[in-house]
């Protein structure tokens, strides 16, 4: 369950968010091998069949009264968002799954807390527990796990007036991990700063700070930054001046100031004072200070130049830890020039992260990394040892580079090496071996949508032995090779090929691969 669950929905809420999600992903299946052969359609409606219940009671392991009456509950929340007496199984389960959780988010007691430190309403507490009712009992217990979640950040939730305390930079990074997540961009959780307006202000931040935009869902990333420090803003809340920027030296136009002189919101024309080049600055840290990827190599040389130029300690200090990785390591991951850049100038990024945030830092790059049993799975045995190794005697070698929280950053390299082993190489594979006639178009198909999986091995039919984990077999009969490949799974696969069967030969090969990393 993902962290915005979690920290917004009641364990009721949670169970009805599950059913629903698993009540879509059933019909989805069922509806795919229905229409199997019927050409795709550039929709996303589906004209779903009736649910039955009692599958999806065997499916989740629950009896089928419990499933029953988290179902009513579903549909009595369907009433309310589509404002309907009767709304229809085929109208509930279309509705993504995304809106439906923000739904259920919107009459959270934290998510409502979190809109008015936002909009910065002058809440007191007792205000708040007789606009919803509650006791203060009940909001507290409620409260836990977002009072839990902002800890880690160093922020407090206050309640004279509701709101909260900590480092601000901070404060905006953690909500907008928070509502990111809970949304997955797909709808505008803002009121008082509309999308357009905040990505006019986007784009000229990347060209004022001479960044490029990455792909569509990072940039959205990044507006939800912006709409939440804006919010912040006209809420009085300011970063404070620090001296960060002056210890790493780079230059940065004041892209806030200018802005909001031109900008045609009435909310923003009369902001509250405040101090434009640190509001600015505070951007361009976040920019510089966490890991994106970028998809073509421009954006990279250009911030490399930046933090060479600017501040070379950092480049020397990233460059001499790359040279004291072991190249048999680096030699696997087979790297691009534009992978190679891009690996150095996030190793950059975490030092900047780190004078930028100190020992908090850590917790800024494991909410936006997310994901950490995926990366754990797969990672190579002794890569955490190479990195302690490689970085203690970088910080041996290198005394004239004063840098805090050592720690921190050695935490941050190997989270990026990590996940650079785990996206570059795979360590464990699925050995898959093909029995079609090799004349025919089954063959080729297959061939050349499993070579295209990178923790697929393709094995030569002959070779197969105790070793190889699947079969894909256009022939039934299958008494005569199991017994050279007794641990294989045979799957028998329809000539001519359909979708359905790359389907399931999918789920298949990605699911003997996760047995053989987890055991499970």
């Amino acid at each position: 369950m993902d962290l915005a669950t979690e920290v917004f929905l009641t364990s009721a809420e949670q169970e009805r968010f599950t059913l629903f999600s698993i009540i879509k992903s059933y019909l989805e299946r069922v509806y795919i091998f229905k229409n199997q052969d019927q050409p795709l359609r550039d929709t996303f409606e589906r004209d779903y069949t009736a649910v039955n219940l009692r599958e999806i009671a065997k499916i989740t392991g629950k009896t089928y009264g419990s499933v029953y009456n988290t179902y009513l509950q579903i549909i009595e929340d369907f009433k309310n968002i589509f404002v309907e007496d009767d709304p229809k199984e085929s109208e509930i389960f279309n509705y993504e799954a995304d809106l439906y959780r923000f739904y259920l988010m919107t009459n959270s007691y934290s998510y409502k807390f979190i809109k008015i430190s936002l909009k910065d309403e002058h809440t007191s507490l007792d205000e708040f527990l007789k606009q919803n009712d509650i006791s203060k009992a009940t909001a507290m217990r409620h409260f836990k796990p977002l009072r839990q979640h902002l800890k880690q950040y160093g922020v407090r939730m206050v309640y004279d007036q509701i709101g909260f305390t900590g480092d601000e930079v901070l404060i905006r990074l953690a909500v907008t991990n928070l509502l990111w997540i809970g949304t997955n961009g797909i709808t505008w959780p803002f009121i008082l700063i509309n999308h357009d307006t905040v990505d006019r202000l986007f784009k000229q931040i990347m060209r004022d700070f001479g960044f490029e935009e990455t792909n569509h869902a990072t940039s959205e990333l990044f507006r939800y930054y912006v709409a939440v420090a804006l919010e912040r803003i006209l809420g009085g809340h300011l970063v404070e001046d620090n001296e960060t920027l002056r210890l790493l030296r780079f230059p940065f136009p004041s892209t806030i100031k200018r802005f909001l002189d031109e900008t045609d919101n009435d909310l923003l024309k009369d902001h509250p004072p405040l101090v434009e080049l640190t509001e600015s600055a505070s951007l361009y840290l976040i920019l510089n200070g966490l890991p994106f990827k970028y998809e073509t190599i421009q954006p990279i040389d250009f911030l490399l130049k930046s933090i060479k130029h600017y501040n070379s300690n950092i480049y020397d200090f990233v460059d001499d830890f790359i040279n004291l990785l072991p190249p048999e390591l680096l030699d696997q991951f087979n790297m691009s020039i534009l992978e190679k850049k891009q690996f150095k100038l996030n190793l950059a990024q975490v030092v900047i992260g780190v004078i930028t945030f100190k020992e908090l830092y850590q917790v800024v790059i494991d909410d936006f990394f997310g994901n950490e049993s995926f990366y754990a799975i797969d990672e190579q045995k002794n890569l955490k040892e190479i990195v302690d190794q490689s970085f203690d005697q970088l910080v041996r070698d290198k005394n004239e580079f004063e840098l805090d929280k050592l720690n921190v950053v050695k935490y941050g390299f190997y989270q990026i090496l990590r996940r650079m082993s785990v996206f570059v190489k795979v360590n464990t594979t699925v050995k898959v071996a093909i029995n079609a006639p090799v004349n025919t178009a089954a063959y080729d198909d297959m061939y050349n949508f499993l070579q295209s999986i990178r923790f697929v091995e393709l094995q030569k039919f002959m070779d197969i032995d105790e070793t190889t984990d699947v079969i894909a077999t256009t022939i039934s009969r299958r008494e005569e090779f199991q017994p050279k490949a007794p641990n294989a799974i045979i799957t028998h696969v329809d000539d001519p090929l359909t979708d359905v069967t790359f389907g399931l030969l999918t789920i298949l090969i990605f699911r003997t691969w996760r047995h053989k990393l987890t055991g499970q």
